[in-house]
């Protein structure tokens, strides 16, 4: 099982790679990955397939920025299967009188492993992890443009934030 993960990462990190270097609009920076060596080497301003993906405020944010900048950012995830937690409770046997506490264990544990499958898979292990969901599939990740742009050709991926520390804000 373990096999085959990794050799549907590799064929879609090489289907993501080839994506990247078919296009050709105009760049709008250039420069290094500094990430996890899997991101393309730069993000096309014309290419909006990756943009999709991003909202405005992140996008006028990332506009901001230079290469080596470090952007705070929501990674939303594809949902997990729910039934993977209902089969979880079954195999559990919890299936009792604390039916709720036993759901809400299960599906905590499946969306943190899914989380964090994610990051081993794909964050660069030198990014400050801000936060992982726990009942969401969702993590916040200090990210490059770069990185930006390769998160969002995954198809696990369904959206991508800027992330606001409010209680810096307030404080």
């Amino acid at each position: 099982m373990r096999i085959i993960r990794l050799i549907t990462l590799l064929v879609s990190l090489i289907i993501a790679g080839l994506l990247v270097s078919c296009a050709n609009p105009q760049k709008l920076y250039s420069g290094s990955p500094q990430g996890s060596g899997n991101e393309p080497d730069s993000f096309k301003e014309n290419d909006d397939e990756w943009k999709s993906k991003v909202n405005s405020e992140l996008l006028e944010v990332m506009l901001t920025k230079t290469d080596n900048d470090l952007i705070p950012v929501y990674i939303w995830l594809k949902d997990i299967d729910h039934a993977v937690i209902d089969e979880a409770m079954i195999n559990e046997k919890e299936l009792s009188d604390d039916y709720i506490i036993a759901w809400r264990k299960a599906s905590k544990r499946e969306h943190s492993n899914y989380n964090n499958q994610f990051i081993e898979n794909y964050v660069n292990m030198n990014r400050t992890i801000i936060d992982v969901g726990e009942y969401v599939t969702r993590i916040i990740v200090e990210a490059t443009k770069q990185e930006i742009v390769f998160y969002s050709s995954l198809d696990e991926v369904i959206g991508l934030s800027y992330y606001c520390d409010f209680e810096l804000i307030n404080n």
